[in-house]
């Protein structure tokens, strides 16, 4: 379903349900045989139409939901109840693709209202309208002017996609400032509608299948993010879809009493595990590995478990390390506070990046970013976030991910923490 239709689905439904509040029983007649939907009488529909009681995408008649608020137009007897009509009809002729029309219908809507002198949310409603008749037709500056107004006079849900919308308008413009201040403003959590028009445009979170996760209990809790992508999201760009081994899946103790919860995530550091080189592909010899990195975070640095919330092997498979229910600890002190850590099994001051790595990498930080409205700036590697106190996660990890980073900040469009 292209954008256009997205949004004018949304809009349409929106300014239905502000035209006609809910629907009277004695309004909505039986389908007959036929499966056309019957009219109601002339003037039952006016006085309904009057007092906003009818829900006109009931009001199915031979014509077209064009004519159905056309008609609704007609029959207005008060200038906001016109008002109210004439935005519906636009948005009714942006389904139909028929932008000349529909910014005639808002135009007209916004000449009544400076006339009425109407209420600030009949003012968004227009210009919400306008707003979405230019972004359908590309014109993405005037598009930005009007659903700014509009966003400016709106409350609750409206207000939320007006908002999302802008986050679309600025990125396409590519004023990111603007755009992550837009969606800095998006309610939290973000509601499926508001996440299918941020959506447009941009690659999709890959299928985070879950090698060894039981159905339930504590490890399903924290299932990794594997839960919130949809189930036909893409494949990784090798062709494998991204694996998150569950702690079942390499045997992990249990952490210790003194573990902290994790509160507000607002960045994302990556380390590689350092020491000796790692060339193995094996899942056992990974989970041996995992095993060796957790007993020296717990009996040699009497961490609570351990240190890393994600770990990801040279294959490109990603293992749960810590819950992401628990702060870290593997970026020193108050570095650790809402700080995802993501290691690469690996010694990258030796040994080169997989392709696989890389993109299990940049996949699994935009998928954290998205989930945690972590911007992209957010994301750093354990030198930076510790001032260069440290050689980790080496040069070849370093370097990829300033890439990485640098394609999210065009790519994604996050919060500022």
């Amino acid at each position: 379903m292209s954008f256009r239709f997205i949004c004018a689905g949304v809009a349409l439904a929106a300014a239905a349900s502000l035209v006609g509040c809910r629907t009277s029983s004695s309004s909505t007649k039986a389908a007959p045989a036929s499966g056309a939907m019957r009219w109601s009488q002339p003037g039952q529909l006016k006085a309904e139409a009057a007092t906003g009681i009818v829900d006109l995408r009931s009001e199915r008649g031979p014509g077209s939901t064009e004519a159905v608020y056309e008609r609704a137009v007609a029959l207005a007897t008060t200038s906001e109840a016109k008002v109210r009509a004439l935005v519906a009809l636009g948005h009714a002729q942006l389904e139909l693709i028929r932008i000349q029309p529909a910014l005639k219908s808002f135009y007209e809507a916004r000449r009544l209202s400076y006339q009425g002198g109407m209420s600030a949310s009949i003012t968004a409603l227009v210009n919400g309208g306008l707003g979405d008749a230019y972004l359908a037709s590309g014109d993405f500056a005037l598009a930005g002017r009007y659903l700014a107004k509009a966003a400016e006079e709106a409350r609750g849900r409206e207000r939320d996609l007006l908002n999302a919308k802008l986050v679309v308008v600025s990125r396409d413009l590519n004023d990111l400032d603007a755009a992550t201040r837009y969606r800095g403003r998006l309610s939290q959590p973000i509601s499926p509608e508001v996440r299918q028009i941020l959506d447009r445009g941009l690659r999709k979170a890959p299928q985070l299948a879950r090698a060894g996760m039981p159905a339930g209990g504590d490890e399903d809790e924290d299932a990794d993010l594997g839960a919130r992508t949809p189930a036909n999201s893409p494949p990784a760009s090798s062709g494998e879809k991204l694996r998150i081994f569950s702690r079942a899946s390499w045997n992990a103790r249990s952490p210790h009493k003194n573990i902290e919860p994790m509160g507000r995530v607002d960045k994302i550091t990556v380390h590689h595990s350092g020491g000796d080189d790692v060339w193995s592909s094996s899942e056992a010899d990974t989970a041996e590995e995992i095993r060796k990195i957790q007993r020296y975070h717990q009996k040699e640095q009497g961490w609570a478990d351990i240190g890393y919330h994600y770990v990801i092997d040279r294959t490109g498979a990603i293992w749960q390390g810590r819950r992401l229910r628990y702060q870290g600890a593997h970026a020193r002190g108050s570095a650790n506070h809402g700080n995802v850590g993501i290691v690469l099994l690996g010694n990258y001051v030796h040994q080169s990046v997989s392709r696989a790595q890389k993109d299990s990498l940049e996949l699994l930080l935009e998928t954290l970013c998205e989930h945690f409205s972590v911007p992209a700036g957010s994301v750093y590697t354990h030198r930076e976030i510790l001032g260069g106190k440290t050689d980790c996660p080496g040069p070849a990890l370093t370097q990829c991910v300033k890439e990485i980073r640098a394609r999210l900040q065009k790519r994604l469009v996050a919060y500022k923490p």
